[in-house]
């Protein structure tokens, strides 16, 4: 069996990432759009409370010297992570959170498919979900649960690049119905462009 094929039928064991929801970042994408991210990204992480989904909450490390200029992950966030049975949490410099560590502490856990949840999409979150694909490893998300500042012109093209290198969702509700089926899913993802 190649790894396409592979990729096609195995199981998913997926983990949560919540790439830089901090304050500097939710700011600059609009109010609107900053409540309902937030609420939908609630309701994902409820689900992993009660199904035992692992979560990683990543941020932005603070440049030296200006301390807390990013701030902390938002307060309503991190309270529900940390009723997730199994929770950890890494700053990270750079826009890319995918790193040895992050790698390490998911394989303990035997993910093999992250759901990316998070600000900054055009940078960020698709720098995190490249590197993740570079690891051989399977993303999937849903249009509610990642924002960029409004009127990003690489809004678009990071969309494309995700429909067509995992599992994407319009909305989230249809991310949710396959979460809370169980921790193991049969899922059809599509197979990645390095």
């Amino acid at each position: 069996m190649d790894l396409m094929q592979w990729r096609r039928k195995r199981e998913a064991r997926i983990g949560v990432v919540l790439i830089h929801m901090q304050p500097a970042f939710v700011q600059n994408i609009g109010a609107d759009e900053a409540n309902r991210m937030v609420e939908a990204q609630c309701e994902v992480l409820e689900v992993c409370v009660s199904k035992d989904y692992p979560v990683v909450k990543l941020e932005l490390r603070d440049l030296p010297g200006l301390h807390h200029y990013f701030g902390e992950t938002l307060e309503k966030l991190s309270e529900i992570i940390g009723r997730a049975p199994r929770n950890a949490s890494f700053k990270n410099y750079g826009s890319n959170g995918y790193n040895s560590v992050v790698e390490s502490q998911f394989n303990e856990w035997e993910v093999n498919t992250f759901c990316l949840m998070g600000v900054e999409l055009p940078y960020c979150v698709i720098n995190t979900a490249k590197g993740v694909v570079r690891g051989r490893k399977d993303i999937i998300t849903a249009r509610s649960l990642i924002a960029a500042e409004q009127y990003d012109p690489k809004v678009e093209e990071s969309l494309k690049w995700f429909r067509h290198n995992g599992k994407y969702f319009e909305d989230h509700a249809d991310l949710l119905n396959l979460m809370r089926r169980e921790p193991r899913v049969n899922l059809q993802i599509n197979e990645p462009s390095y």
